[in-house]
């Protein structure tokens, strides 16, 4: 990990342009505070250096939590044996790595404020996408799963075999899983989640904590203790934001102005992403457009913040309404439902729960 994480922040280019050095949330965790105990940093306690951010599955009720009582105990100072297994073992990677701080939704997030999640549900895309690093339980279902597993060395550990070609000489080849970042990363518990679509879309790099093995994931490339210097598929095709449009339009085809490529650059990768946000799931549905927000801003650019309605883009509207439900006809109706109080007009896919396409 530490050496994904060095030849990332040091070579990567488009990993480390978009961080904003001199931006902090308004809560983070001390995790420096003392051998035994973390403690929650405050806006007001002084400018914070570099954090880290987790993402995991809450699972049930966690047992420990911010709210408005504890905010003067956490202040002072918070057992580390109190937190989640999860919490606990994500304090170790920061500190491994050299960090100090780190940012935990249930734990710098006031849980029983309406206001206060209001208003940090709204910055939660740029929290993700200042981090350093976003550690990532993936093979956990809940706070008590961890991310750390018993793992069986030879699962990591290439196959390595000798085969003979008719007319050529002998050569040694190494029998890996094909489909190990699809069964560990794509179809891992924690990626089923809505929130997290933005969350990895957002972040500059992630360790994933799988099942088998670890999994590195930044815009550079990916990684996996099997394929340490990179997973050998060219072209990205691990990833889960790949669009897979079927409208046509002369953009495509080299015509058109530059700013018309841009913004169907930005329809591309839109609907790439509402593909796999649509699949996963939330437990609160009132969420479904607050959980994409991020991702929204992070492709509206400071001059058009008009141009994104109720999830869909002024730019192109006409064929932003060409969505649809996938796998359902208009007799059958089971799969999928209208949301129960408003939260979006009938022509947007944010008003019913179903997967969609385009």
């Amino acid at each position: 990990v530490s050496k994904w994480y060095e030849e990332c922040t040091r070579n990567h280019l488009e990993c480390n342009n978009l961080i904003a050095m001199d931006w902090q949330p308004t809560r983070l965790l001390d995790v420096q505070h003392s051998e035994t105990s973390v403690r929650l940093w405050l806006r007001d306690d002084g400018v914070a250096s570099s954090y880290m951010t987790l993402s995991h599955c809450w699972g049930g009720t966690l047992p420990l939590k911010l709210i408005n009582s504890r905010i003067a105990e956490f202040r002072t100072g918070i057992e580390i044996q109190q937190l989640p297994r999860t919490f606990i073992e994500a304090v170790h990677v920061v500190r491994k790595l050299g960090a100090r701080f780190l940012w935990i939704d249930a734990l710098c997030i006031v849980q029983d404020s309406e206001d206060d999640w209001r208003q940090e549900s709204q910055r939660m895309g740029k929290i993700y996408a200042n981090s350093l690093l976003n550690i990532a339980a993936t093979a956990s279902r809940d706070g008590s799963g961890g991310l750390f597993r018993t793992r069986d060395p030879h699962v990591v550990e290439p196959c390595e075999f000798t085969r003979r070609w008719n007319d050529r000489k002998s050569e040694v080849t190494a029998l890996c899983e094909k489909d190990l970042w699809i069964r560990d990363v794509e179809d891992a518990p924690l990626n089923r989640r809505s929130w997290v679509i933005q969350e990895r879309f957002l972040a500059p790099r992630i360790i994933h904590f799988g099942e088998t093995q670890l999994f590195w994931e930044c815009k550079h490339y990916e990684a996996c203790e099997t394929f340490p210097d990179g997973l050998p598929v060219p072209g990205r095709q691990f990833d889960p934001f790949k669009a897979d449009l079927e409208i046509h339009n002369p953009v495509f085809d080299g015509r058109g102005s530059s700013e018309s490529k841009e913004i169907y650059r930005r329809l591309e990768t839109w609907r790439g992403i509402l593909k796999r946000y649509t699949t996963c799931g939330l437990s609160y549905e009132r969420d479904k457009l607050v959980a994409i927000s991020g991702v929204a801003r992070n492709l509206t650019s400071d001059a058009d913040n008009d141009m994104y309605v109720a999830g869909l883009w002024r730019d192109d509207i006409v064929s932003d309404l060409l969505w649809s439900t996938v796998g359902h006809d208009e007799k059958d109706r089971s799969g999928y439902h209208m949301a129960q109080s408003y939260r979006a007009p009938s022509w947007s896919w944010a008003s019913i729960d179903a997967s969609i396409s385009y």
